[in-house]
């Protein structure tokens, strides 16, 4: 589910793009007009599904996540109330006020995007450790903490000691969970012609997830946990990681001084935010996470979201994040 929600999301990105590329005379109003109606019936067949069928899906698996998901479909309200008055300035040919509030949408849409990738993931990866065996429990607390200090929900399981009724009852949750995943993903082309086929999950979505993450993390401007000025200082403190923090080879841009750190989570693995400060006084955020099997296809990105430029890449067994207004 959450391949095909953030390949949606990838999807979406393309035909905004294409609906704020304004083209040439000989192409005519008739293309834009084209574009943002597409834009428009895609946008709103994935809104719906999300809401008739994600969305009941993962509040009867993880009801602490009920908060977020209204908060989701309310956020969704506002995206068709500026999808109507769009279409209704494109009818009444003012191009320059519905291109202003197209780019609007757009960047409200990808702060929406990283926030419910954020959760998505996380949700993942509880689901998958609950529906284990006990083995993967070995350090509960550990995660719990890693995920208490990122603001994440933290998992019920283990917190009582109860490995067994809580547990089984989970996994039968988890599967007649993904029971009802597997049928809403086979009824979507039916339901839903306007939404185009997924497919699987390429490097380009995971990439573009990943970005949408990063820029969410860098523009929410949080403080640090730990005070340092190298890694060997918060390596010490930032204990609860499973990979072990080192600077990046290929950072460029001259020279930087460590402010500090923080826990996070990249695509709900536990990550560590290091703040940066260059030689101009200007503060980036450099992310760094374990580069996983779920990683693998990925490549060098650089790309600007809200104002925000990020660069993504792999080196050796860690995938490092930069963002920097």
């Amino acid at each position: 589910m959450v391949r095909t929600i953030t390949h949606e999301h990838w999807d979406l990105d393309a035909l905004f793009a294409r609906a704020l590329s304004r083209p040439n005379e000989d192409a005519g109003e008739r293309a834009t007009h084209g574009a943002i109606e597409e834009l428009r019936e895609v946008l709103e067949s994935h809104l719906s599904v999300e809401e008739d069928l994600y969305f009941p899906t993962i509040q009867a698996l993880r009801t602490e996540y009920e908060g977020p998901l209204r908060s989701f479909i309310c956020e969704h309200d506002r995206f068709r109330a500026l999808l109507r008055e769009i279409t209704a300035l494109m009818g009444g040919r003012k191009t320059d006020e519905a291109f202003r509030l197209l780019e609007d949408l757009k960047l409200a849409f990808e702060g929406h995007v990283a926030e419910e990738e954020v959760m998505l993931h996380s949700i993942d990866r509880k689901i998958r450790i609950d529906a284990s065996d006990e083995k993967t429990f070995e350090h509960p607390k550990r995660f719990a903490d890693v995920e208490t200090r990122a603001g994440l929900p933290t998992s019920t399981f283990g917190r009582h000691g109860d490995r067994h009724g809580t547990g089984r009852r989970r996994v039968v949750r988890w599967v007649a969970g993904m029971a009802a995943v597997a049928a809403a993903l086979i009824l979507l082309p039916i339901v839903f012609p306007g939404l185009r086929s997924a497919g699987v999950e390429g490097p380009e979505a995971l990439a573009g997830s990943i970005l949408r993450e990063i820029a969410l993390n860098h523009s929410k401007n949080q403080g640090i946990q730990f005070a340092a000025n190298d890694y060997s200082g918060l390596r010490q403190q930032m204990d609860e990681l499973d990979f072990s923090m080192r600077s990046p080879q290929r950072i460029g841009g001259g020279e930087f001084r460590i402010l500090g750190g923080r826990y996070c989570s990249l695509q709900g693995r536990p990550a560590a935010q290091i703040k940066l400060e260059d030689e101009a006084g200007q503060v980036l955020t450099l992310y760094q996470t374990h580069f996983s099997d779920s990683f693998e296809g990925l490549f060098e990105q650089r790309r600007e979201l809200g104002g925000i430029q990020i660069r993504i890449w792999r080196e050796g067994d860690l995938l490092f994040g930069l963002a920097g207004s």
